[in-house]
């Protein structure tokens, strides 16, 4: 049994029918410190739970992310995925978040035959550090022993790369994994990269886990750095103070903020600091909040020949004791709303959005039955039927095999039995619809010049137990218009002595389509 379509469940607010499912997530408000635009979201992929993992591909290739009219893709990098843990890492471009309404946003998967995108790509890794990242470094990397160049990546795709002199391979990290140094002589060296020279602004941010066994320390522990020697070779050092607090140095320590604030050992915070030569200002942020700021800054950066390093100052001293995870470098100043909303990102990823349940594609699920009547319509009898699943993805014509007769029944000329073809819509899943064809106008143009009209499932979520779409099937015209030929063809079957002939009339007003529209006359 073939069936036509002149429109399969499609795309409407769907990203692409080949993608099956999808899960909303909503940033709250609440979250959002200030509004903000291109920015990136950091979504902890366990929050999205185990039928995710159950469909998404194992290198989670196939994921995709659009704003929240489901077909508006935003760039996004997986920086990790564990099907079996039920673990990974995924940011994603927001187009805007807002604090004073929720934002949502739809995470699809379910492609296998789907794959990553290029880094380089539209929708690809790059992109989503696009707005002002000189560098971005999750340190999700391993590598055993030490010297492996460029092992650390920058997302950005700006080449800001690390090598490996860590011998530590503790990764614990505060979003997905990150990097224990050992604060005796592991760092991590991107060579000489990251010059601000006057007038330049830049920004600063990591989280680290200090390990502080007793104060004062014996030396300060430097986690990010453009700094040694003297002079303009000392650009800025950020860094734990002897006394547990966090200090920026600036210029050759002409510029000293601090956070005011003593760490507890081996607890995560987030350290953040703005330096705008244009207008004499810096600002540390310590877990999101403003805690310092000097707003009468005179004394201009150089051009520093020294590395910029993780875990150190480059002449080597000052050796960072602890981990270190999720390392940036903005050439902008970033707002005090953009730094809020990002620790309140990091911080607690599970209360910055919700996540809701699965969704499948768009789809109709269908039964079809093949009757047997008498010529009135009574006496219906059941031959054969089949269930399938009409999506934006079935070919058109659709051949659906409904089985053999189990019965072995025989008509002739002198029982003659009317056949009729009954689909019933049995669910309407995601606003999925489809039209059916049987006037000979689809694309194709194969479809059976058959009388019966052009039937539309409506294009929203149906309540019912079956919704019977009667459809006799004919070997010449059915309709009133065409009865006059029906007969002739008839009687020419009966002088010939035909077998096999098949009666057709139209189904009665009783069996006429009933949608939520209203009753549909069947001609």
């Amino acid at each position: 049994f073939k069936i036509y379509f002149n429109s399969l469940p499609g795309a409407s607010g769907w990203y692409d029918t080949n993608w099956t499912y999808r899960k909303q997530i909503t940033v709250q408000s609440s979250k959002v410190d200030a509004n903000v635009s291109n920015f990136p979201v950091y979504v902890d992929l366990a929050d999205l739970g185990s039928n995710f993992f159950a469909n998404v591909n194992a290198d989670g290739g196939d994921i995709r992310v659009t704003n929240s009219d489901g077909t508006t893709e935003m760039a996004r990098e997986v920086v990790d995925i564990d099907t079996g843990a039920e673990t990974g890492e995924l940011h994603f471009k927001a187009d805007s978040l807002s604090s004073s309404s929720n934002t949502s946003f739809y995470i699809y998967y379910g492609n296998s035959g789907a794959s990553d995108y290029a880094v380089t790509a539209t929708y690809g890794r790059n992109n989503v550090w696009s707005n002002s990242y000189d560098a971005v470094w999750h340190l999700e990397e391993e590598a055993s022993g030490t010297g492996t160049t460029n092992l650390y990546t920058d997302s950005t795709g700006n080449g800001n790369d690390g090598d490996d002199q860590a011998s530590a391979t503790g990764q614990t990290g505060r979003l997905g994994n990150g990097q224990e140094l050992d604060g005796s002589d592991d760092y991590i060296d991107m060579g000489d990269v990251l010059d601000y020279p006057d007038p330049a602004d830049f920004t600063l941010e990591s989280w680290i886990r200090p390990t502080i066994p007793g104060l004062p320390l014996s030396d300060q522990m430097t986690f990010m750095s453009k700094w040694g020697g003297s002079g303009s070779d000392r650009s800025y050092r950020f860094e734990v103070e002897t006394d547990g607090t966090v200090t920026l140095l600036l210029g050759g320590g002409a510029i000293d903020i601090n956070s005011g604030i003593v760490m507890t050992t081996d607890t995560w915070y987030h350290a953040a600091v703005t330096v705008s030569q244009s207008s004499d200002a810096v600002r540390l942020y310590f877990e999101g909040t403003e805690v310092d700021s000097n707003l009468a800054v005179t004394n201009a950066l150089g051009n520093s020949t020294y590395s910029f390093n993780l875990g150190r100052r480059a002449d080597p001293s000052q050796w960072f004791d602890g981990n270190i995870d999720e390392a940036r470098v903005s050439s902008t100043v970033r707002a005090a709303g953009w730094l809020g909303t990002g620790f309140n990102n990091q911080d607690s990823p599970s209360t910055f959005y919700n996540v809701a349940s699965q969704e499948s594609g768009p789809s109709v699920d269908i039964t079809v039955y093949v009757h047997h009547t008498a010529e009135d319509g009574s006496d219906e009898q059941l031959i054969v039927s089949a269930s399938t699943t009409i999506d934006g993805n079935t070919v058109d014509p659709l051949a659906l095999d409904v089985g053999n007769d189990a019965f072995g029944q025989t008509f002739t000329s002198a029982d003659r039995r009317l056949l009729r073809v009954q689909v019933n819509v049995t669910a309407v899943n995601s606003g999925g619809s489809f039209v059916l064809d049987y006037d000979g106008t689809c694309a194709s143009n194969t479809c059976s010049s058959l009388d019966t009209p052009v039937v539309v499932v409506p294009e929203f979520g149906l309540i019912f137990g079956a919704f019977a779409i009667l459809i006799p099937v004919a070997m010449g015209g059915i309709w009133r218009r065409r009865r006059h030929s029906a007969r002739a063809q008839v009687e020419r079957a009966r002088a010939a002595h035909d077998p096999l002939a098949h009666s057709h009339k139209p189904p009665k007003p009783s069996q006429s389509l009933a949608s939520a529209a209203g009753e549909r006359d069947a001609r």
